[in-house]
């Protein structure tokens, strides 16, 4: 049976705008934007395209019988396109959500809900972001295939993230951790993190049939972008990957913790930092050598240009250049 149903997003100038969407006879979601924020337009449009279709004002129904079972449907949907770990992510937010309201009809659950659930955590902004992002895609997710789930986020904006300047290594920190690295367990992950500008996750999966030691090419597999991607190998790079070569699979042997890293840091007298850093270390040090953008966001296998731009921040002493060309 066809049904029509309003959904609001949210603009990036915070405006809530409506949409009318429905599912016509072959069960297909059509989408028409009302560009409207006021709730009797809408529903004066809602009203007239149930009247054209001759649904009942009710939910589109769904194969779903209940708010846990939509999560199920769609957890299952994400696997099919999203790494294992960020499903998990996925699944571990949405039942905070579940187990709260758990006693709570679903017709109750509206923003004041969820911003007293909200209430009740002592979470950062960039985890609260990164709920509501998640309880939205879940809820947009649940209006298209016509499960019985109310836009409990519609409208509510989540604190503003004050983004902190990425922490890096200078060439000559660097020189200097890969020194007390050396013959470390973790030497080959620490260079294939700042001279090659891997992330964590990709330097696990590294093995050695990925190095073209005739070419100086390593391929990268696994990544977060889901694509396959070509790294040079710098003639330090492949002397640590020489040092280190063996007959096991993977090119790093050893268990990639954080407190390891550390403790090297401490020992090379260097800033203590986590794994990222260095990749952000790497793409500072190849803007600094004048590579363009999108060859930095190639290598790094970033899918957009503007967030090779976060890693393109000036250091002190490009802002002193900068300063003494002003006189």
């Amino acid at each position: 049976m066809a049904s029509a149903w309003i959904r609001w997003r949210e603009t990036k100038d915070g405006a809530r705008l409506a949409s009318l969407q429905w599912r016509d006879a072959d069960g297909r979601v059509r989408s028409e934007a009302l560009r409207t924020s006021d709730e009797r337009v809408a529903s004066v449009f809602l009203e007239a395209k149930r009247k054209e279709l001759g649904s009942p004002q009710r939910l589109a129904r769904s194969r779903h019988t209940s708010v846990r079972e939509a999560v199920e449907g769609f957890l299952a949907e994400k696997a099919l396109t999203t790494r294992p770990a960020t499903v998990s992510q996925y699944r571990k937010r949405l039942n905070w959500i579940l187990d709260a309201w758990r006693n709570l009809p679903v017709s109750r659950w509206d923003r004041a809900r969820y911003v007293q659930f909200l209430e009740g955590r002592n979470w950062s902004p960039r985890s609260i972001e990164l709920q509501t992002a998640i309880c939205r895609q879940f809820i947009a997710w649940a209006h298209d295939t016509g499960a019985a789930v109310p836009d409990f986020v519609a409208g509510y904006k989540p604190p503003r993230i004050y983004r902190k300047k990425p922490t890096t290594l200078t060439a000559g920190q660097l020189d200097d951790l890969l020194a007390a690295a050396r013959g470390h367990n973790l030497e080959p992950a620490i260079a294939l993190a700042s001279l090659a500008g891997l992330r964590l996750a990709e330097i696990k999966a590294a093995r050695w049939e990925d190095v073209d030691w005739a070419e100086e090419l390593l391929t990268v597999r696994g990544t977060k972008t889901h694509r396959d991607r070509l790294v040079p190998m710098t003639d330090r790079l492949c002397d640590v990957l020489k040092r280190h070569r063996g007959a096991r699979t993977y090119v790093v042997r050893a268990k990639c913790g954080t407190g390891a890293l550390k403790t090297l840091c401490r020992h090379a007298g260097v800033p203590e930092v986590s794994w990222h850093p260095l990749r952000h270390t790497c793409a500072t040090l190849l803007f600094r050598a004048g590579v363009p953008a999108p060859t930095v966001r190639d290598w790094l296998g970033h899918a957009t240009i503007a967030t090779t731009n976060i890693y393109g921040h000036a250091s002190r002493a490009d802002l002193r250049s900068a300063a003494q060309a002003l006189g």
